[in-house]
C-alpha cells in the first residue's frame, strides 16, 4: 500500500466497513480527521483507491458519500481503472448511474483498465482505447449498456431521443454494443434507422453487423441505392474528416452484402457516377484518394463504366417515371469525370490537381472497359450537344483554361 502511513488504518477500516455494508455514518467515522489529500491519494497494492473499493463493493451509498464530501470529484483522475469503465465492467448499474451524473467528463476512450491484475481480463488490455459503453457491452451487461445510451448518447444527440438502442449504439460507434443488442432481437425499425445512420456517417463495422441481419433495406432511403446516399452525403460540410478514410471500407461492406453496384432506379443514382460527381474534394484534396479506392472497388466488382444514364432517364420519363432531383444524368463514366472536373476545378487551389485527378481516374476507367468512343451528351442536362469522350475532353479543357 502507498500514501500517508498514518492513514493506512483509516483506509483499512473504511474498506472493512464497506464489505460489511456499514452505513455512511460509520464510514465517515473511519475516515476520522483525515485530509482530503490523504483520502484521494491513498492506493492499495494494485493502485486502486477508496472510490475503486466503493465501486468494487457495489455500494451506491458509499460512492455518493465520497462524492458529496468533495472527494474524487473532477478534475481528479485515477491512475488506473477509470471509474466509469470500472463500474461498467463490473455491471454495477446504480453506481454507474451516479458516476455518469457526477463525473461528466469521464465518458471517453481509455486504455487504463487493469482489473483484475492477474491478466484474466486480457480483452481490455492496453493495446487500444475503449469507451465505458464498449466495456459494458463486452462484459455482457445489457442494463448498463441501456443506461449509458440513455444517459450519455441521447444527451449528446437530442435529435435521436426517440430512437432505439441499436441506433444509439451506432451513433456511439460501438460495434460491440450493436452486436450485443442485436442478440436481443430489436425492432426492425430500429435496425433500419441504425443502417441509415451508419451509411450517412460512413460507419463500416456497425453497418456490416446491421446488414448481416438480412433486414429488408429497399425502403430505408426511398428505394435509392446506398452507394448514391453514401457518396452524396460525403460531400456535405458536416461530413467528418475521419469519414473519408472509411469510404472504401463502407463500399466493401455494401459489396459484401450484395448491394447492386449497377443500381439504375431511380434514375440519376447510378453508383459509379454518384461517386465521381462527389469525389473532387474541394475543401481538402487529400481525401480524394479514398474515392479513387472506391472507384477501383466498384469496377472490380462489375460496375459498368459505359452505362448511358441519359438515355435511360429519357426512357423512364417516357414511361412516367420521375428522375431523382440532386444531380444530372451522364452518358458514361468518362463523360461524368470530365464534366465534374470542369465544374469544380475553379474551386481548387491548383489546376494541376484537377489534371492529376483526371489522369488517375481516366486511367483506371480505361483499364476497366471504359469506351472513349462512346457518344453521349456534352455538358449539363440543358445541353443538346452530343459527342464522344474526346469532345467532352476538349470542352472541359477550354472550360478549365478560361477559369484561370
Amino acid at each position: 500500500m502507498n500514501g500517508n502511513r498514518e492513514f493506512e488504518k483509516h483506509a483499512s477500516d473504511f474498506i472493512r466497513g464497506l464489505k460489511k455494508r456499514e452505513n455512511t455514518t460509520k464510514l465517515n467515522i473511519y475516515l476520522g480527521e483525515s485530509t482530503k489529500e490523504d483520502i484521494i491519494h491513498w492506493k492499495d497494492d494494485e493502485n486502486n483507491d477508496l472510490m475503486h473499493h466503493c465501486i468494487l463493493c457495489n455500494s451506491p451509498e458509499a460512492v455518493e458519500f465520497l462524492l458529496s464530501r468533495g472527494y474524487f470529484q473532477e478534475p481528479f483522475e485515477p491512475s488506473v481503472n477509470p471509474y466509469l469503465h470500472f463500474a461498467a465492467l463490473l455491471g454495477h448499474r446504480t453506481v454507474l448511474n451516479i458516476l455518469l451524473n457526477n463525473r461528466l467528463n469521464d465518458y471517453r476512450p481509455s486504455d487504463l483498465l487493469r482489473y483484475p491484475e492477474d491478466g484474466h481480463n486480457s480483452k481490455f488490455g492496453n493495446s487500444h482505447k475503449v469507451t465505458p459503453l464498449d466495456v459494458a457491452a463486452t462484459a455482457g451487461h445489457l442494463d448498463c449498456v441501456h443506461l449509458i445510451l440513455n444517459q450519455r448518447i441521447i444527451k449528446a444527440n437530442p435529435d435521436y431521443a426517440t430512437s432505439g438502442y441499436v441506433t444509439l449504439a451506432t451513433i456511439a460507434n460501438s460495434p460491440i454494443a450493436v452486436k450485443l443488442l442485436l442478440k436481443n432481437k430489436p425492432d426492425t425499425k430500429d435496425i433500419k434507422e441504425g443502417i441509415k445512420y451508419a451509411v450517412h456517417s460512413a460507419n463500416p463495422e456497425c453497418l456490416d453487423l446491421l446488414l448481416a441481419t438480412k433486414t429488408k433495406t429497399d425502403d430505408i432511403f426511398d428505394r435509392v441505392n446506398m452507394y448514391h446516399i453514401l457518396y452524396s452525403y460525403s460531400s456535405a460540410k458536416h461530413f467528418s474528416k475521419s469519414g473519408y478514410a472509411q469510404l472504401p471500407e463502407v463500399t466493401s461492406v455494401l459489396i459484401k452484402h450484395k448491394i447492386p453496384v449497377n443500381a439504375k432506379e431511380p434514375t440519376n443514382t447510378f453508383p459509379i457516377y454518384s461517386l465521381l460527381r462527389n469525389s473532387l474534394c474541394i475543401r481538402d484534396y487529400i481525401h480524394t484518394r479514398y474515392y479513387i479506392e472506391c472507384l477501383k472497388l466498384l469496377l472490380k466488382n462489375g460496375a459498368d463504366p459505359n452505362f448511358d444514364e441519359v438515355k435511360y432517364e429519357k426512357l423512364r420519363i417516357r414511361k412516367g417515371r420521375k428522375s431523382l432531383v440532386g444531380r444530372q444524368a451522364f452518358s458514361s463514366a468518362l463523360h461524368c469525370l470530365l464534366n465534374t472536373v470542369e465544374i469544380y476545378a475553379e474551386y481548387l487551389d491548383s489546376k494541376a490537381l484537377a489534371t492529376r485527378f483526371v489522369v488517375e481516374c481516366a486511367d483506371i476507367l480505361v483499364q476497366n472497359r471504359a469506351n472513349v468512343n462512346q457518344i453521349g451528351r456534352i455538358g449539363d442536362n440543358t445541353s443538346s450537344m452530343m459527342g464522344t469522350v474526346l469532345h467532352q475532353f476538349a470542352k472541359t479543357s477550354v472550360g478549365i483554361r478560361n477559369r484561370r
